[in-house]
């Protein structure tokens, strides 16, 4: 979704107010597909200080995630601050900024790149999520296995023997 600049740029207004939503499908987040549930909102306002024009907003969206730890899937809303520099374009490419083209700015790229940054390596549908057993597989925030879990460094096997 683009959003005009004009008024901002030629002096018109200090303050541009933006509200835009952006719908997509889904997200490849570290090689695992994140759903987007309903579209991703951003709201905040541009402005001009000294020669740069910056944007300060919220990104806020809902996906379903897989947990890292049990495999179900979860929903949650996500929320975030962005504050970025856009630079006009006669003021050459900068890996830190947007640039702003035609007197627009492209907000889809800065709402994506906002989602992924907030987003931990590990999503986890909750703190106290217990996992997966590791010897049956089962869910274990569902139900308490019997399995034998001790676990001994195969280095140390020979010393079990010793106290025997």
């Amino acid at each position: 979704m683009k959003i005009s600049l004009t008024e901002l740029i030629e002096g018109q207004k200090e303050v541009l107010d933006v509200e835009a939503e952006e719908h997509i499908e889904g997200l490849n987040y570290l090689g695992d597909e994140v759903s987007i549930i309903g579209p991703m909102s951003l709201k905040g306002k541009i402005y001009r200080e000294d020669t740069s024009l910056y944007l300060d907003a919220t990104v806020e969206i809902e996906a379903e995630f897989i947990c890292n730890r049990c495999l179900e899937k979860f929903r949650r809303k996500i929320v975030s601050n962005v504050h970025e520099e856009l630079l006009e374009e006669d003021s050459g490419e900068i890996d830190d900024v947007y640039v702003i083209r035609k007197k627009m700015i492209d907000v889809s790229d800065i709402i994506k790149n906002t989602l992924i940054l907030c987003l931990p390596m590990k999503i986890i549908c909750d703190e106290s999520c217990k996992g997966l057993c590791l010897v049956c597989g089962g869910n274990l925030n569902e139900e308490q296995c019997d399995c034998e879990k001790e676990e001994i460094d195969p280095r140390l096997a020979k010393l079990k023997h010793l106290l025997q």
